[in-house]
This record gives structure tokens, C-alpha cells and sequence, in this order.
């Protein structure tokens, strides 16, 4: 086995992962916002940027998988934490899927160290992972550490 599951009450640590996280979508060329007259309203970001007041907007989010990419000397004091989003691999790694074993593990070993842009997850239906996973190392997202505390209570 692969992967190793920490107690609840562990720290969080880089490389823990963690399911069913919301991944915020939005455009800055086009946001719903809310208005004080409480009326929605198609706006570019860079016409209300410069507001002073707080603005609240309608998002898309999305459920996702996210592995934690801070380092462990930061995840115990900082007050936010990266991650990174897990997905199946094809949607990560744009190639030709292999058809045997042998022919994955020389794509890992060749892709892996040409493209370091993600990292392989082999399935596992313990953890969740169906099907062969990857980290997106460019698709970040930052969660308030003191919330993926309570998220791991309960995942």
C-alpha cells in the first residue's frame, strides 16, 4: 500500500490528501456580483476592483480532490495552506494511455521526470482513487488551515 492514512488529531503535512474540496471557478472578465440594493449584476473585475467596501459575488465551485503542497515546518503555523487538485491522470497527462503494464511504467518514469508538471497517484479503492490520479501542480488552491483541520474530521 501506497498511501498512508494519519490520525485525525495529527498536524496536517505536506502530502496529505484530502476529498471534496470547493475549487472556486471565476473569470475576471465577467463576475455576478451582489449589489447594495441587493440586485445581481454582470461586471468586469477591473470595474469594481478599486471599491473600498468588501464585495460579495456569486462563484462557481466545484468538488475536488487537493494534496497539500506547504511545507510541514509551515502547515502547523501559517493561517492558510496550498494544495494542489487531483484528477485522472488522462485529463492531467495529455499522451497516448499505454495498454500494459510495462508500457505505464516507462511513461511515468519518462514523462515524470520530462514534465514536472504533475506527479502520479496509482488507483487505489481505499483512498477513493478509482482510477490512475495525477497532481496538477498548476492548479492551486489555498483553504484556511484551521478549516482543513475540520475538514479531516470529516472526511
Amino acid at each position: 500500500m501506497i498511501y498512508e492514512f494519519p490520525e485525525v488529531a495529527a498536524p496536517i503535512r505536506q502530502g496529505d490528501i484530502f476529498q471534496g474540496l470547493p475549487r472556486v471557478d471565476l473569470s475576471l472578465a465577467e463576475m455576478t456580483v451582489l449589489r447594495k440594493e441587493n440586485e445581481l449584476e454582470a461586471v468586469p473585475w477591473e470595474a469594481i476592483r478599486q471599491d473600498p467596501e468588501p464585495i460579495a459575488a456569486i462563484v462557481g465551485l466545484r468538488a475536488v480532490w487537493a494534496i497539500v503542497i506547504t511545507q510541514d515546518c509551515d502547515t502547523i503555523r501559517v493561517p492558510d495552506v496550498s494544495l494542489c487538485e487531483i484528477r485522472r491522470f488522462p485529463e492531467v497527462v495529455k499522451v497516448n494511455l499505454p495498454n500494459t503494464a510495462k508500457k505505464w511504467v516507462e511513461l511515468i518514469r519518462t514523462q515524470a521526470t520530462a514534465n514536472l508538471k504533475w506527479f502520479y497517484l496509482p488507483a487505489d479503492p481505499n483512498v477513493g482513487f478509482e482510477d490512475r490520479m495525477a497532481v496538477d501542480f498548476l492548479a492551486t488552491l489555498r483553504v484556511p488551515r484551521q478549516d482543513l483541520v475540520l475538514q479531516r474530521i470529516f472526511q
